[in-house]
């Protein structure tokens, strides 16, 4: 209070109240500052329906060469709209959500056929082979290969939703 008591005679007493101010700004921040939390909650019939659909369109199309822009021409939004939508409501990239499907459509003919590697990237809409092992080894922490000749002989069933809940594809 003195500061603000000086404000007339002292000519910068301006520049104490002013940081007093600061300070008292950053106190209550650091001590009282609520967290925003982003749960992805869908609250409306509308955008419920909305992901559901692209989510199906693109299990329907993995195969296809599927673009941001494509599924943003597809379902009438910006491109930039469908990212930051289909992110808050997912946890999860366009993309990633994309690679996904791709991993999981794919796992049956990797541990169930003896397909080269080339052959089950390109049925499942990897553009290439090294796209799929990259994809595959962020989530699997080895190649497609290795995974296959360590567990030939002991398929498991790989989901989405294991996908998703054991590590997200980078």
């Amino acid at each position: 209070m003195d500061a603000y008591e000086k404000i007339e005679v002292d000519p910068l007493a301006y520049i104490k109240v002013t940081g007093l101010s600061y300070e008292l700004i950053y106190i209550l921040l650091k001590n009282f500052k609520i967290q925003k939390t982003n749960n992805g909650k869908i609250t409306t019939q509308k955008y419920l329906e909305r992901l559901s659909m692209i989510a199906g369109y693109i299990k329907e199309n993995y195969r296809q060469n599927l673009t941001i822009d494509h599924l943003s021409t597809r379902f009438h939004l910006s491109a930039e709209y469908l990212s930051r939508f289909f992110h808050k409501h997912t946890g999860m990239t366009v993309l990633h959500y994309i690679q996904a499907v791709r991993l999981e459509k794919s796992y049956a003919d990797l541990m169930n056929t003896d397909y080269p590697i080339l052959r089950i990237a390109l049925n499942h809409g990897f553009p290439n082979e090294k796209s799929y092992i990259r994809v595959f080894k962020a989530f699997f922490h080895e190649t497609p290969y290795q995974y296959r000749k360590k567990r030939s002989c002991k398929s498991q069933d790989l989901t989405i939703d294991k996908i998703i809940k054991d590590g997200i594809i980078s």
